[in-house]
C-alpha cells in the first residue's frame, strides 16, 4: 500500500486475497510492502481482518480450509520455523490435520527460505520501506518477473510509477485476485513466472500455430508484373531502385486488374521505367 486513504478495505482485500482456499493460489499476494507513515496501523487492521473473517481460532471456523496434503503442511511448518521476523498472528500448523493457521509476519528479512519460493499457504508478511523507489527495488530483487502484482494508492503518479517499473504478468490496481477469474482477459506470467497467456479466445491463440500462405500468379510474364529487377546480374541502377522502393514506397497490396493501377504498383513502375534507360537515369540521378 503506498499512499493509501482508506486502510481498513485494504486490509480486507489483501487478507481476502492471501486467505483465499487457505492461500493455495498462484496469484495471492505473499508480502506487502507499505510506507513507514501507514505500516503500524496497516499491520493492526490486517490482524483484526483476520478476526472479522475467521473469528478467534481459525481452526474451528467452517469458513477456513485446508492444506491439500500433509507434507504440504510440513514444508510449510519448516518455513515458519526459519527466520521469519515476527509474528503478529497464527504461526500454529498442525500436519494431522493438514491445517495451517491464517498467519501474519513483520519486517521477514529478504534472505529467508520462506521470502524465496511461493507458498501456497496463508501466510504473508508485511516489510516496511521508506519510499516508493525502495518498494519497486526491493520487488526486483525478491520476485523479478513476478505472475501477479498488487498496486494499493489514491495517487495515479504512484500506480504509473509501479506499472512502469515492475516486470508482472498482470497488475491490479486497489484490488487482489480478480484478473484471473475474467474470461475476456489474457492471464500469465512472464519470464520465470511463464510464458504465453490463456482464457477465452487466448488459450485457443496460445495453442494454435499461424501459418502464413502467399498466393502469387505465374500467367504474368511481362516486365511489369515480373519485373526483371528482381533477378541477376545486378547493377548500380537496380541497386538505386531497390533502396527507393524500400525506403519511400508503401507496403503494395496483392497485384490484381485493379490494383495495378494503385499509386503503389504505378511508382514502382515509375522509378523502373525510368531507370531502366541510361540517359533518364543519368538526368534524375539515378
Amino acid at each position: 500500500p503506498l499512499q493509501v486513504q482508506d486502510l481498513a478495505v485494504v486490509a480486507n482485500r489483501i487478507m481476502w486475497g492471501r486467505t483465499y482456499n487457505s492461500g493455495q493460489s498462484c496469484i495471492a499476494p505473499d508480502y506487502v510492502l507499505c510506507l513507514e507513515s501507514q505500516a503500524e496501523k496497516l499491520k493492526d487492521l490486517m490482524v483484526k481482518a483476520l478476526k472479522d473473517f475467521y473469528g478467534d481460532d481459525p481452526k474451528a471456523s467452517k469458513d477456513f480450509g485446508r492444506i491439500q496434503t500433509k507434507a504440504s503442511v510440513e514444508r510449510i511448518s519448516k518455513l515458519l520455523d526459519g527466520p521469519v521476523g515476527s509474528v503478529l498472528a497464527g504461526g500454529q500448523t498442525d500436519p494431522e490435520a493438514k491445517y495451517v493457521a491464517p498467519t501474519i509476519l513483520s519486517e521477514t528479512p529478504k534472505t529467508a527460505p520462506i521470502m524465496q519460493e511461493e507458498l501456497f499457504a496463508p501466510v504473508i508478511s508485511i516489510i516496511t520501506v521508506k519510499s516508493i523507489e525502495e518498494a519497486i527495488k526491493y520487488t526486483r530483487d525478491v520476485s523479478d518477473e513476478c505472475l501477479a502484482f498488487y498496486v494499493f494508492s489514491s495517487r495515479s503518479s504512484v500506480i504509473e510509477q509501479c506499472i512502469s517499473n515492475v516486470r508482472t504478468g498482470s497488475i491490479l490496481i486497489n484490488d487482489t485476485m480478480f484478473q484471473e477469474p475474467s474470461p475476456n482477459t489474457p492471464f500469465g506470467g512472464i519470464g520465470k513466472s511463464g510464458m504465453g497467456t490463456y482464457h477465452g479466445k487466448y488459450s485457443f491463440e496460445a495453442f494454435t500455430q499461424k501459418q502464413v500462405v502467399i498466393y502469387k500468379h505465374l500467367n504474368f510474364n511481362n516486365p511489369a508484373c515480373d519485373p526483371p529487377i528482381r533477378y541477376p546480374p545486378f547493377d548500380n541502377i537496380k541497386a538505386r531502385v531497390f533502396r527507393v522502393a524500400v525506403e519511400y514506397l508503401p507496403a503494395l497490396p496483392p497485384l490484381s486488374l485493379s490494383s495495378l493501377f494503385s499509386t503503389p504498383v504505378l511508382g514502382i513502375l515509375l522509378v523502373y521505367l525510368l531507370a531502366s534507360y541510361n540517359k533518364l537515369g543519368a538526368k534524375f540521378g539515378f
